[in-house]
């Protein structure tokens, strides 16, 4: 997984850079199939704002989050993103489920009629 994290602001120290990339290796335990995750942080008067992009099979996820603390910032954006990514799992999860329990009832009737 390509992890990128990039600031449009000067105050982003290499310090700042290691503890996103740090927190957002934890994400791929909560989706599997993630093929890269930029975070892009910026300073807007007196609030430091994090975003989050993740690319993963057919899907795209976008955390925002906003906070006088840039370390804050960080967090809550994780927080969302794993909030949506356990939401696409479970989708996709049920999705498949559902699939499951029409074709065993495709074939259950196949066998009443024979």
């Amino acid at each position: 997984m390509q992890v990128t994290v990039t600031g449009r602001h000067p105050g982003i120290t290499p310090h700042v850079k290691e503890y996103a990339e740090s927190k957002v290796s934890r994400l791929e335990r909560f989706f599997d199939g993630m093929h890269s995750i930029e975070v892009m942080m910026r300073r807007e008067a007196e609030e430091s704002i994090v975003d989050l992009i993740i690319q993963t099979r057919g899907h795209q996820v976008v955390s925002e989050s906003r906070d006088a603390d840039l370390y804050r910032a960080i967090d809550l954006a994780l927080d969302k993103a794993e909030t949506q990514l356990t939401r696409l799992k479970e989708k996709k999860k049920e999705h498949r489920g559902k699939h499951a329990a029409v074709m065993e009832q495709e074939e259950a009737r196949g066998e009443q009629t024979e």
